[in-house]
């Protein structure tokens, strides 16, 4: 969040081994973040990124112990449910997205249910089509759910 707030290149949170930019608190004007939502003479201070290396370790424990391969199944479903979680956020994109353009399909959702609201099929049509993606995501991944050992009966 550091990187992408502050305009520092991301390229670095992908390799190994992460190597943390920001190790000192700070302070920057709210006219250098590029927001213009509040007051020009507004700063915000932020924290060192210590939080990053956090990540890293806990990925490195769960390597070094294997639960890559024995917890596929687990993994696969909280990926799923972290998936659909922010699929269906509602509350978040209306409250930091100030473009129409860039909503997410649930408030699009609601804002064809306020545009017309006796039109009850158009709207259930809209339901189903923003429901279609995680149902195809899951259809996509769901052996990954079920242990292999089980599918094979052993």
């Amino acid at each position: 969040m550091h990187h992408l707030f502050l305009g520092i290149p991301a390229g670095g949170l992908g390799r190994l081994p992460y190597a943390a930019v920001i190790l000192d608190t700070g302070i920057i004007p709210a006219p250098r973040a590029g927001l213009t939502c509040v007051s020009p003479e507004a700063s915000f201070f932020f924290l060192p990124n210590i939080a990053g290396f956090v990540g890293s370790d806990a990925q490195a424990v769960a390597l070094v112990a294997g639960m890559d391969e024995r917890s596929r199944p687990t993994l696969a479903a909280a990926a799923m449910l972290a998936f659909i979680f922010f699929w269906n956020d509602f509350i978040t994109p209306l409250l930091y997205l100030r473009s129409q353009r860039l909503y997410t399909l649930s408030i699009g959702l609601m804002q064809l249910q306020e545009m017309d609201k006796t039109n009850w099929p158009l709207v259930l049509a809209a339901a189903a089509l923003v429901t279609l993606p995680p149902l195809l995501i899951f259809l996509a991944v769901q052996r990954k759910f079920l242990n292999e050992s089980w599918l094979s009966g052993k």
